[in-house]
């Protein structure tokens, strides 16, 4: 985890490659639902991930995909988190949308130019949800047990082998 944690306690870090979980994450509308755009309730938890990760809360270094702009959009929203210390000096930078993780870097790498795209950088990537995964017990269950924020986790980045 990361040593600038300004929590009382870390974010849990669930693995959701596994294929009782996947479902949950990886799945997208197919047409039907709409999400309202830039879905103003989950301000709070934005700001608490931005917050944990030390990022300041401005238009520099946050990014909302817009859900008007995504045709087919994930049911889960993910959030990645890019940092970069250097030279003593800390960049990080957090993204948002109803889209997969690599569309989200790929936004802050190549549309906001926010970072050089290079090893030297760190990526944390997970989901969020105001409601704290309230139709996943088992997500629900492990993120109360782990006594950190129950609406929102970092994802396991490690695909199983």
């Amino acid at each position: 985890m990361p040593e600038f944690s300004k929590q009382e306690h870390d974010p849990l870090v669930i693995n959701t490659h596994n294929p009782h979980l996947r479902a949950y994450f990886e799945s997208y509308e197919k047409g039907g639902r709409k999400y309202e755009n830039g879905e103003e309730e989950l301000d709070p938890v934005r700001e608490e991930i931005m917050q944990y990760f030390t990022i300041p809360i401005d238009e520099q270094h946050m990014f909302i995909i817009d859900n008007d702009m995504v045709d087919t959009p994930r049911h889960r929203r993910a959030w990645t988190v890019l940092v970069r210390e250097e030279n003593g000096e800390r960049k990080a930078f957090y993204a948002d949308g109803r889209v997969g993780h690599a569309v989200l870097l790929r936004r802050l790498y190549n549309e906001h130019k926010v970072l050089p795209d290079d090893d030297k950088n760190t990526a944390y990537h997970g989901f969020l949800d105001d409601a704290g995964f309230e139709d996943m017990p088992t997500v629900q269950e492990r993120l109360e047990k782990a006594g950190g924020p129950t609406t929102w986790f970092i994802r396991d980045t490690v695909s199983p082998s």
